[in-house]
C-alpha cells in the first residue's frame, strides 16, 4: 500500500507540472478538441468532459467515475472542477490517504453519494475552491464539528438518506456561506439549541423524513435569512411560536409542514405562525385532521397560498375556519375523500381569494352545497372543481 501511494504521489506531482502547461495550451481550442484531448487521458471506467459557458471563455472541466479515487486519472484531476463518484466503493482510508498529502484542488463539486460512508473524511485539500457537496446515501450518523470541518466556503450540502441520529452543537458553525441544507430521511429526533449556529446565510433548510417531535425552542433563531422550511413526514404534533424566536421571524416565506400528526391544525398552528410576518406559503396536506374550526382568536396569518389537501380523515370545514386568513390568493383543499362539508362562512371574508381548488373530494349535493356554491358565484373567485371549470369573474 505504501509503494502505491508512493508511487501514485509521484505520477500526480508530473502530472500538476504538466497539467499547468496543458491547461494553458488547450484555452485557444475549440470544446470538441478540449474533451477529446481530456478524453484520451481518461481512464476506461471514467467519463471526462470539457465545456465553456457561452458568456465565458473559462473552461469547466468535470470526471464521472465508478471507481475509487486511488484509480482517478491523476493527469486529469489537478484541472477538474466537477467530481462524481456516486457508488465507487470509495473507503475512508483510501480517499484520506490519497488526498492527505496532494496540493490544494480547484474543485467545484463534489459528488460522493452512496459509497457506504460512515466516517469523518479529510477535506482539507479541496476546502478552498469546494462550493457544493453531496454525501447522500451513505451511512454517516452523527454530525460534528469535524464532520466537514474546513468547508468554509460551501454553498450546498446535502446530507439526505443517511442514517444521521443527531447534530452536534455547533457543527456547522464554520459555513458562514453556506445557503441550502439538505437532511432528508434521516433519523433526527431533536435539534440541540445551537446546532444552526452559524449560518447566517443559510435559506433553505430541508428536514423531511425525519422523526421530531418538535421544531425545538430557538433552533432556528440564528437563521436570519431562512426563506424555505421543510419538514414534512415527521412526527409533530404542534408548533411552538418559540421555535421561530430570532431571525425566521421576519425572513420565513414557505413552510412545509405536511404528513406530519397535527390532528388540530387550525389551533395547533395559529399562535405560531401569526407570528412570521413574511409567510406566503403553507403546505399542511397529510395530517390526521377531521374538523377544521376557527381557533376562536383575533391572530392574522400572511398567509397567501394555503394546502389542505390529501388529508384521509378530513369530513368537514367549519364557520371562520379560515377566517384568519385575510390575505390568501390561492386555497388548495383536493384530493380529501371523506371531505364532504364545507361552511358557507369557512373561507375568509376579504376579497382577496382568486384562485380556489376543489377538485378530488366528495362534496355532497343538496341545500348546504348550493348555498356553497351560489356564495361562491357571488365572489371574483375561480374554481376548480371535479365538476368542472368556473370562471365567475375575470
Amino acid at each position: 500500500m505504501q509503494c502505491d501511494m508512493s508511487y501514485a504521489l509521484t505520477t500526480f506531482s508530473i502530472a500538476c507540472f504538466l497539467s499547468v502547461c496543458s491547461c494553458h495550451r488547450m484555452s485557444t481550442i475549440t470544446d470538441a478538441s478540449r474533451t477529446t484531448a481530456l478524453s484520451e487521458r481518461c481512464l476506461h471506467v471514467c467519463n471526462c468532459s470539457a465545456a465553456a459557458a457561452q458568456e465565458t471563455s473559462v473552461v469547466h472541466y468535470s470526471i464521472s467515475c465508478k471507481t475509487s479515487p486511488a484509480c482517478l486519472p491523476l493527469n486529469v484531476i489537478a484541472i477538474t472542477q466537477s467530481v462524481r463518484l456516486t457508488g465507487s466503493g470509495i473507503s475512508v482510508a483510501s480517499w484520506t490517504c490519497e488526498l492527505a498529502r496532494l496540493p490544494l484542488l480547484m474543485w467545484i463539486e463534489l459528488d460522493l453519494s452512496s459509497n457506504n460512508i460512515s466516517d469523518v473524511l479529510s477535506w482539507k485539500n479541496v476546502a478552498v475552491s469546494l462550493r457544493n457537496l453531496s454525501v447522500a446515501g451513505n451511512r454517516i450518523r452523527y454530525i460534528s464539528a469535524t464532520t466537514f470541518a474546513g468547508l468554509d466556503r460551501l454553498r450546498h450540502l446535502d446530507v439526505s438518506a443517511n442514517d444521521v441520529v443527531g447534530l452536534s452543537v455547533g457543527c456547522f458553525r464554520h459555513m458562514r456561506r453556506l445557503q441550502t441544507l439538505n437532511l432528508i430521511d434521516n433519523s433526527i429526533s431533536h435539534l440541540p439549541r445551537g446546532a444552526f449556529d452559524g449560518l447566517s446565510s443559510l435559506i433553505e433548510v430541508r428536514l423531511d423524513g425525519n422523526r421530531m417531535t418538535s421544531l425545538g425552542d430557538g433552533v432556528l433563531a440564528p437563521l436570519t435569512q431562512l426563506t424555505v422550511l421543510s419538514a414534512s413526514r415527521n412526527q409533530l404534533r404542534e408548533v411552538d411560536a418559540r421555535s421561530f424566536n430570532g431571525g425566521p421571524r421576519s425572513s420565513l416565506q414557505q413552510v412545509d409542514l405536511g404528513w406530519n400528526l397535527f390532528d388540530d391544525l387550525i389551533g395547533s398552528m395559529t399562535p405560531a405562525l401569526s407570528v412570521l410576518r413574511r409567510l406566503h406559503s403553507l403546505t399542511l396536506d397529510g395530517n390526521p385532521t377531521a374538523h377544521l374550526r376557527a381557533d376562536g382568536g383575533r391572530d392574522v396569518w400572511s398567509v397567501r397560498r394555503l394546502s389542505v389537501s390529501h388529508m384521509p380523515t378530513l369530513i368537514a370545514i367549519h364557520r371562520g375556519a379560515l377566517a384568519s386568513l385575510s390575505q390568501l390568493t390561492t386555497l388548495t383543499i383536493a384530493n380529501n375523500p371523506r371531505l364532504r362539508y364545507i361552511d358557507n362562512d369557512a373561507l375568509p371574508t376579504g376579497n382577496t381569494l382568486r384562485m380556489l381548488y376543489l377538485h378530488n373530494n366528495s362534496l355532497t349535493s343538496g341545500n348546504a352545497w348550493n348555498a356553497f356554491l351560489i356564495f361562491l358565484l357571488e365572489k371574483p373567485y375561480r374554481i376548480n372543481m371535479t365538476l368542472g371549470v368556473l370562471s365567475p369573474s375575470q
